[in-house]
């Protein structure tokens, strides 16, 4: 746009009458980008300034300002404004080719966009005016629906877990940090100090002896033939319903895994016990486990609840096999290094999530201390 240069008179009528634009810069790869935010008649606008430093940006965004106050808002239809919603769609078609998780996004957009916050849905709102008090009032009013939800299912206040308003969130502050990427937007109000999430619940079930013993009696089939599989591997439901005949070498006993959750593949031993399944197994169809016409194995949960059924197993997940064949081989003495590969972490701190003791293994790590009291004891009174 042209610039006219403001005379000294006019430039300091100007900041007298009027506080100047809030400034600020994007760095990009290669280059610097001067912005001024404007707030006017209660809407907030970013325009795009041509500055090569923060004098020029200063000179520029009070002659938009002064504009402004002469009358001529037509300096402000080049703002860039796009709703929620708008930038959401924009998000969605980023996230489908860079992210596995994109379809639980979906879920959580339709959660967000939904929500009603001071009679608009969130989704029609333009980005640059959420604020940290919108971002509050959905964490709320989401938290009061899934409180219903719970109570209907009798689970108590003090056992009721947070972690779907969390994943919402988390994918909320994700599309607002985007937003600021692609320039629509320059702050984050989900980035807020003020903005907390709700401490989650980690999940610290596992199968005793008896329990997995109970569970592969009551398997039959490709049900039994994906626990073996989840045991000895740790691998996550996905890898395994996706897993293919040409990853499987049962010549030199290795799986390797693709396609998962940190984008990294995986290789993973096959043990005796998981060859003689895998030998055993038809290799007719391209992966391991299929429905009709050979194809791929997506949807096992009423197989799943029925086994579960069957073996008298309650509070169980199949995601919690991964968990049960981390603290088998936490028992076995296994470092938690070796464990974080097999499992494919990336960071220790999250294999320690999956390691779950067992009630025996407690005791005999409590006897320890009492051998090592009654050894200090006795020593002391030969003295």
């Amino acid at each position: 746009m042209g610039i006219r240069i403001l005379t000294k008179s006019e430039f300091f009528l100007l900041e007298r009458e009027r506080k100047m634009a809030h400034l600020y810069k994007r760095k990009l790869a290669h280059r610097e980008t001067w912005y001024a935010h404007f707030s006017v008649r209660g809407k907030r606008y970013r325009i795009r300034l041509d500055a090569q430093n923060r004098a020029q940006a200063k000179q520029m965004a009070a002659e938009v300002e002064y504009e402004i106050l002469a009358g001529n808002y037509k300096v402000l239809q080049t703002a860039n404004s796009i709703t929620l919603q708008e930038l959401s769609e924009r998000y969605l078609e980023y996230a489908k080719t860079k992210k596995r998780s994109w379809k639980r996004d979906i879920v959580s957009l339709n959660n967000i966009l939904r929500m009603e916050i001071d009679n608009r849905k969130l989704g029609d709102y333009a980005v640059d005016t959420i604020k940290v008090l919108h971002i509050q009032k959905y964490q709320i009013r989401r938290k009061k629906e899934l409180d219903v939800k719970l109570e209907a299912k009798g689970i108590a206040e003090e056992d009721r877990n947070y972690a779907s308003v969390n994943r919402e969130l988390a994918c909320l502050r994700h599309i607002f940090n985007m937003g600021i990427e692609w320039e629509f937007l320059y702050k984050n109000p989900v980035a807020s100090k003020v903005v907390r999430f709700y401490k989650e619940k980690f999940r610290d079930r596992i199968l005793d002896d008896d329990e997995l013993q109970r569970l592969l009696n009551a398997c039959t089939g490709q049900m039994y033939q994906m626990v073996v599989m989840a045991v000895n591997t740790g691998m996550r439901r996905g890898e395994i319903l996706g897993l293919k005949w040409e990853n499987v070498d049962l010549t030199k006993l290795k799986i390797q895994v693709k396609h998962t959750k940190s984008g990294e593949n995986r290789t993973i031993p096959i043990n005796s016990f998981l060859h003689n399944m895998l030998d055993s197994m038809s290799k007719d169809s391209v992966y391991l486990f299929t429905i009709s016409d050979s194809r791929k194995m997506t949807y096992i949960k009423w197989p799943w609840q029925d086994a579960l059924k069957r073996a008298g197993i309650d509070d169980f997940r199949f995601h919690d096999l991964r968990h049960t064949c981390a603290s088998c081989l936490a028992r076995a003495k296994v470092t938690e290094s070796v464990i974080a590969m097999i499992l494919g972490h990336k960071r220790t701190s999250m294999t320690s999530r999956y390691i779950n003791p067992q009630w025996d293994e407690m005791v005999e790590a409590m006897a320890v201390l009492s051998d090592l009291c009654h050894a200090t004891v006795t020593q002391e009174a030969k003295k």
